[in-house]
C-alpha cells in the first residue's frame, strides 16, 4: 500500500525519523546515546528539525500524520502540562530493581493479565519509580505521546505504548485497574487511552498544515511488522539484538513469560514479541577482535565453513547482564573467515530459534520479513531458509517503523492511495 499525503513519524532511542512517500528525513538527538536520559526538549528540537529537513512542498501535501516511537520509556509532566523530568530511556539501569521486585511478586502473571511481562523493559518499573520519588508529576506519558503533544495540544495515551507501560487489559480496552490498585498507583497519572487508528488530537499552526488528524499508531516494533502485509507475517529484526515478532493464532492464549510480550499491532491484532542478546553487537565485537570490519566479515565467510567452531554470540540480555560469547572447537589451523561463518551461522540459528519459539506459544508462521543490519548477511539469511525455505525474504526498507506509521495512518484516516 504506497500512501500519498500520509506521514509517519518515528520516535527512536537515537532520533526522530520521518517519512513520507518515499521521501525521509531524520534528525540524531543532541545528548548522549541510551542508555542514558536525555531531556525533552531534545526530542522536540530533533521532531522540528526532522520536519523541516522535509521540502516545503511535501510537508504542504500531508494529510494526516501517525506517530509511534520507543516502546518502555516514560517521562513526567506536571500539573500545567510542562515536562517535570527527564525521558526515562526504555532501559534503564536504575530501575532494574524495581523491574526485579515485580518479577518476584508477580511471576509470568503480568504477562498474562497485561501483554507485558515483569522485565526491565516494560515501563512499570519506570513509571513506579517516578510516582514514587515524584510527587510533583500529575501525568506520565511516552516519547511518542508527547510529541503528538506537541504537535497538537492534545495529550493522550496510545494503545501501542499502554501496552509497554504494562498497565493495559488483558483485551487493550482500558487499562488494568485492579493492577493500579494493587501497586498503590492512580489512574489520574494516565492520559485518555487512545485505541489504535484513533485520532489523537489535530495539528495547530507550525511546521505542518493545521487541523491533520493525528493517529494513534502501534509502537515502532509492531508499526514496523505493518509492512510485512498478512495476518501470518512474521518479522524479524535483525539490528544490534535480534527481536521476532510474530503475529498470535486466533484463539491463543497470552503467554506466562517473562521475557514474551504480546503487542497490539497495525490492525489491532495480537503479535508474539521475543528479543534475543543475539546480533550485530557480536560482529562488532569481533571485527573489533581481529582488526578487521563486519563487512569484510561477511565477505570473508561466504567461501568458508565453521569447521566446527561452535560460538554463543549472546552479549546482550533485557535484563542488562552481560554473560558475553562463549567459543569453543576453534581447530589450530582456523583463521578469521572461519571464525566469521561460525558467528554469523549462530545469528541466524537464533532468529530461527526465536521465531520457533513464538510459534510454539501460539505463533502463526506463514511468511518472514527480515530487516536490520545482518539481513544483509547470505550467511545469516541462509541459516533461516534452511529452517523455514522460501518462506523468507528481505526488506529493502529500514526505516520501518515511520513507514509502518505512514501506512496505519492512511489505513485508518482513508487518504487515497498514490501513483
Amino acid at each position: 500500500m504506497r500512501c500519498a499525503g500520509s506521514l509517519g513519524v518515528d520516535v527512536g532511542s537515537h532520533g526522530v525519523r520521518c517519512r513520507l512517500g518515499e521521501t525521509v528525513s531524520a534528525s540524531a538527538y543532541s545528548g548522549a546515546p541510551p542508555p542514558a536520559r536525555r531531556d525533552a526538549g531534545e526530542i522536540i528540537s530533533a521532531v522540528d528539525l526532522a520536519l523541516l529537513a522535509l521540502p516545503a512542498e511535501a510537508r504542504a501535501s500531508v494529510r494526516t500524520v501517525g506517530v509511534t516511537g520507543v516502546r518502555g520509556s516514560v517521562l513526567g509532566l506536571g500539573d500545567d502540562g510542562t515536562v517535570a523530568t527527564q525521558v526515562l530511556p526504555d532501559f534503564d539501569p536504575d530501575s532494574i530493581g524495581i523491574a526485579r521486585d515485580l518479577a518476584d511478586r508477580f511471576g509470568g502473571e503480568l504477562a498474562s493479565r497485561t501483554g507485558c511481562p515483569a522485565f526491565p523493559l516494560s515501563g512499570l518499573p519506570k513509571l513506579l519509580r517516578l510516582a514514587r520519588s515524584r510527587p510533583d508529576v500529575a501525568r506520565i506519558t511516552t516519547p511518542a505521546d508527547l510529541v503528538v503533544f506537541h504537535l497538537t495540544g492534545d495529550l493522550g495515551l496510545s494503545q501501542g505504548a499502554a501496552l509497554r507501560l504494562g498497565c493495559l487489559n488483558a483485551d487493550g480496552s482500558d487499562l488494568e485497574r485492579t493492577l493500579l490498585d494493587e501497586l498503590d498507583l492512580d489512574a489520574s497519572l494516565f492520559a485518555p487511552l487512545v485505541p489504535v487508528g484513533g485520532v489523537m488530537g489535530k495539528t495547530r499552526d507550525g511546521y505542518l498544515p493545521a487541523g491533520l488528524p493525528v493517529m494513534a499508531c502501534p509502537g515502532d516494533g509492531p508499526s514496523a511488522q505493518a509492512i510485512c502485509g498478512g495476518e501470518g507475517s512474521v518479522l524479524v529484526s535483525l539490528g544490534t539484538s535480534t527481536v521476532a515478532m510474530v503475529p498470535l493464532a486466533d484463539g491463543a492464549r497470552f503467554p506466562d513469560s517473562g521475557d514474551v510480550t504480546v503487542e497490539i499491532g497495525a490492525s489491532g491484532r495480537r503479535l508474539l514479541e521475543y528479543g534475543s542478546g543475539v546480533g550485530g553487537a557480536a560482529v562488532d565485537w569481533l571485527a573489533r577482535l581481529v582488526g578487521s570490519d563486519p563487512d569484510a566479515l561477511e565477505r570473508g565467510s561466504r567461501e568458508t565453513e565453521p569447521g566446527g567452531i561452535i560460538v554463543d554470540p549472546s552479549f546482550l540480555s533485557a535484563w542488562g547482564e552481560a554473560p558475553g560469547a562463549t567459543i569453543s572447537g576453534i581447530p589450530l589451523g582456523a583463521a578469521m573467515p572461519e571464525l566469521a561463518a561460525a558467528f554469523l551461522d549462530a545469528i541466524g540459528d537464533d532468529a530461527a530459534d526465536s521465531v520457533d519459539r513464538l510459534r510454539a506459544l501460539g505463533g502463526r508462521v506463514e511468511r518472514i520479513t527480515l530487516t536490520g543490519g545482518c539481513a544483509n548477511s547470505e550467511r545469516v539469511r541462509a541459516a533461516l531458509t534452511r529452517r523455514f525455505g522460501n518462506r523468507i525474504r528481505q526488506a529493502a526498507i529500514t526505516d520501518g517503523a515511520a513507514r509502518g506509521a505512514a501506512l496505519v495512518a492512511a489505513s485508518y484516516a482513508e487518504v487515497p492511495d498514490g501513483p
